[in-house]
């Protein structure tokens, strides 16, 4: 089976500059465990994670320091903006064509602790995901991911 006969097309994403608390609100309404983080022309540059968010109340206090010392006040919005997703995203992804094995897939999946791959076109535009469910859907059916 190939990355095409099981991805899904319907991919939410972010970018880099959306704040961080954005991403968290898309992640708790749609119920995914993660996004690809993509440019204005949709080239993936990143993924962001529960994981990656989970400290967010921690990384915001630290990078958004300047607003709450002193007579400092934050303008209305801005100290809960400040923390990016550009800041906390995995920069470092892999990803796969929509041609390359799903066998492959399952490997990297299992051996970097991951849940969901990009699949990205030539031009590393995000065309759609393969998660650890859809994988686990797939033999259940009794799909056979190397054939």
């Amino acid at each position: 089976m190939k990355a095409k006969d099981l991805m899904n097309p319907l991919v939410l994403f972010v970018y880099p500059d959306d704040p961080a608390r954005h991403a968290v609100e898309v992640m708790a309404e749609q119920r995914v465990s993660g996004l690809p983080v993509v440019d204005p022309q949709r080239r993936l540059v990143g993924v962001v994670s529960e994981r990656d968010l989970l400290l967010i109340d921690e990384i915001e206090d630290r990078k958004c320091a300047r607003w709450g010392t002193g007579d400092t006040e934050a303008p209305e919005g801005e100290a809960s903006d400040c923390l990016r997703v550009g800041d906390v995203m995995t920069k470092d992804v892999i990803a796969y064509g929509p041609d390359d094995e799903l066998v492959d897939i399952a490997r990297t999946i299992y051996e970097r602790g991951i849940n969901r791959v990009p699949i990205v076109d030539a031009e590393r535009k995000v065309i759609g995901l393969v998660a650890r469910a859809d994988i686990i859907r797939a033999l259940a059916a009794g799909k056979d991911l190397r054939s």
